[in-house]
């Protein structure tokens, strides 16, 4: 599972979990001059004293933090916080939760969730700027339900996939077609209610268009439709759906393994 955090201008994204560590990447770095340093804070969920993994200053987009020695299959709490040379930056204004995985289970994520939570990544990195128009506050690789939505910080989106075309197989893998779903909530800042809709999609498109190959996961990403709802008039609030095809080939026998491409 791939879980967002975001704070006024920190955004820490939960990126990998594994038996024993976790790993956080920064899609976004406060600008403040006097900042120190970037802590993950975590612990058993519930018990026991706070540990931290930190990254000092300078910081880069995309850089990673990494819990180790954590016990496999536990739960855990975590937050995050920027901190300058005296005082810390951000608010705690949330803790979530993830798990360590068991051995049990296989160590490998099916091919076609990798590239799920690649999108989900992908889509948390639109930050307001000479790329993008918008920010994104919040990213769920899941679909959302209606009291969630509603509270949300907008906009936010949504992850999940729709359904799969399978293929002949090629010699040792097999080719499929997904269909990703992309939800996007968000409140129109005026009255430009579908000029604001349509610089949304563009943020969605070109962020997901940027790697095709989600991360080596998959041969290419294309967009196969797009599409705006209203959701109350009254108060512009509407949904875009993105509907992004992802054509990749996992083994013939092992759909957790990327296939010959």
């Amino acid at each position: 599972m791939t879980y967002a955090l975001d704070l006024t201008t920190l955004t820490v994204v939960q990126t990998t979990i594994g038996l024993t560590t976790a790993v956080f990447t920064i899609t976004q770095v406060p600008t403040d001059p006097n900042l120190n340093r970037i802590i993950v804070k975590y612990r058993v969920k519930g018990t026991g004293p706070w540990s931290e993994a930190s990254l000092t200053v300078p910081i880069a987009v995309n850089s990673t933090i990494t819990l180790l020695g954590l016990t496999e299959e536990t739960e855990y709490e975590a937050y995050a916080i920027a901190e300058d040379t005296t005082i810390d930056l951000s608010d705690v204004d949330a803790v979530f939760e993830f798990k360590t995985l068991s051995s049990s289970l296989p160590a490998a994520e099916p091919v076609q969730e990798r590239i799920l939570q690649d999108l989900v990544t992908t889509i948390q990195g639109i930050t307001q700027g000479t790329d993008y128009f918008n920010t994104m506050q919040g990213v769920k690789r899941d679909t959302g339900g209606p009291f969630e939505i509603a509270h949300a910080d907008k906009p936010c989106a949504f992850v999940a996939g729709f359904k799969t075309d399978e293929h002949d197989n090629i010699v040792g893998s097999q080719t499929v077609h997904l269909f990703a779903v992309i939800e996007v909530y968000f409140q129109s800042p005026d009255d430009n209610f579908d000029t604001n809709a349509q610089y949304l999609i563009h943020d969605v498109k070109k962020a997901i268009l940027i790697d095709e190959k989600r991360g080596g996961n998959a041969i290419d990403t294309r967009v196969e439709a797009t599409e705006v709802f209203h959701s109350e008039l009254s108060a512009p609030e509407g949904v875009i759906i993105v509907i992004a095809k992802i054509h990749f080939r996992h083994g013939t026998r092992d759909p957790s393994v990327v296939g010959k491409c």
